[in-house]
């Protein structure tokens, strides 16, 4: 798509952004001016192998120890390490060697950051428990009880999930919400009394699923290894909202350097005004979450973080029936990679990871094919310049590129887990495999084998836990998924809280809170009956309820912003839909996002 438009949304000229003024909702910048994101944008090539996901399981597990970072200088505790990730799946002396090598570096780097890196196979999440101070932590707290108890009084206290602060209500509704166009701009100070400003911004023909992308995107869970799907444009435009985006808040840098923010934009269904104690915790949230954000974020083709084990093929064990030309043997078990092999924890440290243990097919190599000698460069990106189900954060109208979840208080809950997958390649002619191979090469790349029937080319990566008082990042090239979790003494309540934050994109300017006078019905009538005063006017209270109730759909009441929340819950999942569907066929701030808050 043509990437020459300017996008602004400040007060100095006409708002320009996708979805007004010239530029379409579903304008998107050429992959090497943006971040990536998890759209069918990004895939980790060549897919891990399962020896190496079992390298970043044994680090995941030691890293969620107390002092780590200490203790893997102490050989005495390395020994009992040792001894208790010696029976993890596919353990070996030189894996071993090579997560002593590795953790070493991470804890050199734990002590600048307070946070370490994880499941770290092309994309990454960082997490750290240290981070956010225990101060911090009870501040959030005790400046969220009252806006919990508000809304317990408002939706009851008997639902599974409560959204403390919903980004999904009150959002920009194409056609319907009232924007500020003509280089207007709200600020935290005024925002209340700006109401009836703007105008309502364009509508666009509503993208609903064809009967052939229906389809299409059943016949997507039928198709054999390999066999990706015929672009079809209804199901790629099942990824974006005709109808809706989630408006950001805005946050600015404070300072010439370090990552201190100010938040300059009401945050969408958080007053400014009555909750303003709350925008300073969740300004140090913000910053807190940048640095770990610079060294996810993907820029280009290449993650962040080099693969530890470079194969495009299986290799059988030596003591096997040799392979007769053509032809498998009818029982052979695949021979699982060793680190070090084709390159050194050395090499790998610094990006010279481009050579294969075996390498791609050469009767099929694709023109993009990566060469011996490629160096892939370790880098972090600076934005100073610039539960039941599998998902990406939202709609590619919101253009999502990392998400933030720090969990603040919980009771009488086990533990909780996020599980990641990306999307890798795995298209036959890539590989050394042929299709009686399937078994071993889904072993040797700890794919599941029916992947190739039912299913797209995603890689589980493993799943993280989540204590109190931890801070997780990731970016949006990644899906995740909330695992179940339940009350420890079945007779007593408990909960787990927690808050979310998403970055949209630096490299665009969208509609945010800048732009959009506050929609809320509740708001702007507590506003107007202040304004009004009108008990000291000796005007009886029945009369304020008389008002609330004449006005209750101005400028947009509760009943219509549920609508819209299910009517944006379905396009969600319809564009999840469409993700795995096309994840098929590539075989073949403004910087601050929406904030929620959960109550669990």
């Amino acid at each position: 798509m043509d990437d020459t438009y300017l996008m602004h949304n400040t007060s100095h000229n006409p708002l320009q952004v996708p979805g007004s003024g010239i530029i379409p909702f579903d304008y998107e910048l050429h992959y090497s001016k943006r971040f990536a994101h998890g759209f069918t944008d990004w895939r980790q090539i060549p897919c891990a192998t399962a020896r190496e996901l079992a390298m970043t399981a044994i680090m995941n597990v030691l890293t969620d120890k107390e002092n780590w970072q200490v203790d893997i200088f102490n050989d005495n505790v390395i020994s009992n390490w040792h001894e208790e990730v010696s029976s993890m799946k596919l353990f070996s002396k030189k894996s071993w060697d090579w997560c002593l090598a590795e953790l070493r570096d991470k804890a050199q780097l734990f002590e600048d950051t307070k946070c370490v890196r994880v499941l770290d196979t092309g994309s990454c999440i960082w997490k750290s428990d240290t981070r956010v101070s225990p101060e911090l932590c009870t501040v959030l707290r005790d400046r969220t009880a009252l806006l919990y108890a508000e809304m317990k009084c408002e939706k009851g206290s008997n639902q599974q999930v409560l959204n403390l602060v919903d980004p999904s209500l009150y959002p920009l509704v194409y056609g319907r919400t009232h924007v500020l166009s003509n280089g207007e701009r709200l600020d935290l100070d005024t925002c209340l009394d700006v109401y009836e400003s703007g105008t309502p911004a364009p509508s666009y023909a509503k993208i609903a699923p064809t009967s052939n992308a229906l389809e299409r995107i059943h016949q997507g869970h039928e198709r054999p290894f390999g066999r990706g799907a015929i672009s079809d444009p209804n199901v790629e435009m099942l990824r974006w909202s005709s109808r809706f985006q989630w408006l950001p808040c805005e946050v600015e840098f404070t300072g010439d350097d370090g990552t201190d923010i100010a938040i300059t934009s009401y945050i969408n269904n958080l007053s400014p005004i009555h909750h303003k104690p709350l925008y300073g915790v969740i300004e140090k949230l913000i910053s807190l979450a940048i640095e770990p954000w610079n060294r996810s974020l993907i820029k280009g083709r290449n993650g962040p973080v080099p693969i530890r084990l470079r194969t495009y093929g299986a290799e059988y064990n030596s003591d096997q029936v040799q392979l007769e030309s053509g032809g498998t043997p009818e029982e052979s078990d695949p021979q699982h990679p060793e680190p070090g092999t084709a390159f050194s924890y050395q090499d790998w440290k610094y990006g010279r990871n481009g050579k294969a243990i075996i390498d791609m097919d050469d009767d099929y190599l694709p023109k993009y094919s990566v060469s011996p000698d490629y160096k892939h460069d370790m880098y972090e990106i600076n934005l100073q310049d610039t539960f039941p189900d599998w998902t990406i954060d939202r709609t590619l109208n919101e253009h999502i590129v990392a998400t933030c979840i720090y969990l603040y208080d919980e009771s009488n809950v086990t533990d909780a887990r996020i599980t990641f997958r990306q999307e890798i390649w795995t298209q036959p002619f890539s590989y050394e495999c042929l299709s009686s191979d399937v078994d071993c090469f889904a072993e040797v790349f700890g794919l599941d084998p029916n992947q190739y029937e039912i299913g797209p080319s995603m890689q589980e990566l493993g799943s993280v836990s989540m204590p109190k008082g931890r801070l997780l990042t990731w970016p949006n090239t990644m899906q995740h998924r909330f695992e179940p979790f339940e009350l420890i003494n079945k007779s007593d309540p408990g909960y787990r809280r927690f808050i979310m934050l998403w970055l949209v994109d630096p490299h665009y300017r969208i509609c945010s809170t800048r732009n959009v006078p506050p929609q809320r019905h509740d708001w702007w009538i507590k506003s107007a009956l202040a304004s009004a005063n009108l008990a000291a006017r000796g005007i009886p209270p029945e009369l304020n309820d008389m008002i609330t109730g004449y006005t209750d759909k101005w400028p947009i009441g509760m009943e219509e912003a549920e609508r819209n929340k299910v009517d944006m819950m379905d396009e969600h999942r319809w564009a999840n839909r469409a993700i795995e569907e096309c994840a098929w066929r590539t075989h073949s701030c403004s910087c601050m996002g929406g904030v929620s808050w959960r109550d669990q």
